[in-house]
């Protein structure tokens, strides 16, 4: 028997923009707040980009017992213990530790936080009621851990943000190549960069004009990274290979987009997302059949059992040369990137969900008012990216402009909102609404039922009309002598009083009435903690 599920919040230790898992958290998240499902992100760190979208996760004491907590677990971290120990229902998404022996003699720190990772998530699946993997390489390690209840979830991906204008530096740099060989990922020992190279030497003997790409961050190379150059000089291919270290999503598109074939020898992975990215650019494959690849690659590239350089070489060879098949393995990788579709995906959430009791209501699309300014202002173009972003999913999206300060046109646009709106949404910053109105004007939209977003821009109490006034009362200076100043004296703390309380007020309401807040910098969190308490 199942019942609605109505909270699946998340938890994960870091959360960065462009991360795999980061990425699988904030796609989960929309899948879920578009059911209905409440679902907020919690992490021990959240990189500046994320971080106004995720809590700390400290926060996770205040959720009731009855939650449901969704941790994911790709490294050990220090707080992983202490989050196994709260209260909340808990189930696990396993995204693979990379195992410690990879990191031997390389890194100590990836060592021992590897390590502590297995060791963590024995602990996790013995307090978790279940737990879904993003494929069944990951599913298997998660049972053999200990949980009984385990399902197959594929990470999502967000093709909107991939479907962009491909870098034209970068593209103008491929488009001179007869053949770039591709290779997408962190140059790291599992991820074989030294068979790589060694198979690209091999492959440049019957395709000597050919250029190797080596795409992907070297932030925890260490040694290895020189080892890889110190091989490249040896195999005299300086010209011919780049390391090209972390790049931005654009020059990521225009490698896929330039290249002639995605290469990947790695020992280790638990999914691989650089194979769907290359089924989206129509790029062959070649492939180690280590790990997830094959249950990832499917029919759509060259699987090798073999990863000899002679061996990679050859099916470089036919990957490149052979038109025939090259259109073949792009058909097929289109055909199975639909597997990892959208509406796929959920289907495999909800059966996943329904392993701990749980049903995940279907998707609805909403009814939202974008309330904001009318002028031709920032604000108002980021929140016109909103409804426009909004629109993308489906919802149907109204904007409300509200002149600047005119207290008479809010509350005549606040008649216009029908009654059967799901959300409205402020986008609110200093100087759009006078600060007693829109607190009455929350009041009002409060009373008509509407669940109300309030996104505060640039937070800071001196935009705040009662704070100036109560800042213009504390410069006190002394205006007449003896007996007339002391008189004064009280006045004047009667009116400072007067104007803390009015401003705290306001901030309070400000803070208590809306369903949501949301803040766009750290800045502007604390201060939001200091005054609302929230």
């Amino acid at each position: 028997m199942t019942s609605r599920l109505r909270t699946a919040h998340q938890f994960h230790p870091v959360v960065a923009y462009g991360d795999a898992v980061g990425n699988d958290c904030f796609e989960l998240q929309r899948m879920f707040w578009a059911s209905d499902v409440r679902s907020d992100l919690f992490a021990w760190e959240a990189k500046p980009e994320v971080r106004a979208l995720v809590r700390d996760w400290r926060d996770l004491q205040r959720l009731p017992d009855d939650a449901l907590l969704l941790i994911h677990h790709s490294m050990g971290n220090d707080v992983l213990s202490e989050v196994a120990k709260l209260p909340q229902k808990k189930a696990i998404v396993y995204h693979n530790i990379t195992p410690a022996e990879y990191f031997s003699g390389l890194n100590d720190h990836a060592k021992r936080y590897s390590e502590l990772g297995r060791a963590q998530l024995k602990e996790l699946a013995s307090v978790a009621e279940f737990g879904f993997a993003d494929s069944e390489f990951n599913r298997q390690e998660l049972e053999a851990a200990g949980l009984k209840k385990t399902a197959v979830v594929p990470i999502l991906y967000d093709w909107e943000q991939f479907d962009v204008t491909p870098d034209p530096d970068v593209a103008h740099r491929l488009a001179d190549e007869r053949t770039a060989i591709l290779v997408v990922g962190q140059i790291l020992p599992q991820k074989a960069v030294h068979d790589v190279i060694a198979a690209f030497a091999r492959y440049r003997r019957t395709d000597p004009g050919a250029h190797l790409y080596l795409v992907g961050s070297t932030a925890m190379s260490a040694d290895y990274l020189g080892r890889l150059q110190e091989q490249v000089r040896d195999a005299h291919l300086t010209k011919n290979v780049t390391f090209t270290g972390s790049v931005n999503t654009e020059q990521l598109v225009a490698y896929y987009r330039g290249a002639t074939a995605l290469l990947t020898l790695s020992d280790h992975e638990g999914f691989c997302v650089p194979l769907l990215e290359a089924m989206r650019s129509d790029l062959p494959i070649v492939a180690n059949a280590a790990g997830a690849i094959p249950e990832t690659l499917g029919d759509a590239g060259i699987l090798l059992a073999d990863k000899s350089p002679d061996a990679v070489a050859d099916a470089l060879e036919r990957a490149v040369g052979d038109q025939r098949l090259r259109e073949e393995l792009v058909a097929r990788g289109r055909r199975r990137l639909e597997d990892f579709s959208r509406e796929r995906v959920r289907e495999r959430l909800r059966d996943a969900l329904a392993l701990g009791g749980y049903e995940l209501p279907e998707e609805r699309k909403k009814n939202v008012v974008v309330l904001s300014s009318d002028q031709r202002c920032g604000i108002h173009h980021y929140s016109l990216g909103v409804c426009d972003g909004l629109r993308k999913r489906g919802h149907h999206v109204t904007f409300v402009g509200v002149r600047h300060l005119d207290t008479a046109d809010l509350e005549k646009k606040l008649r216009y909102i029908r009654d059967d709106v799901d959300t409205i949404l402020i986008e609110h910053e200093a100087g759009i609404f006078r600060d007693v109105p829109f607190v009455d004007a929350l009041f009002r939209l409060r009373r008509r039922g509407f669940p109300i977003v309030l996104s505060m821009h640039e937070l800071e109490p001196e935009k705040f009309h009662h704070y100036r006034r109560l800042s213009s009362a504390l410069h006190y200076r002394p205006r007449y002598r003896g007996w007339l100043e002391a008189l004064r004296t009280p006045w004047v703390a009667l009116r400072m009083s007067d104007w803390f309380i009015r401003y705290r007020t306001v901030l309070a309401l400000m803070g208590g009435i809306p369903e949501r807040l949301v803040v766009h910098s750290r800045r502007s969190a604390r201060w939001l903690e200091l005054l609302t308490r929230r």
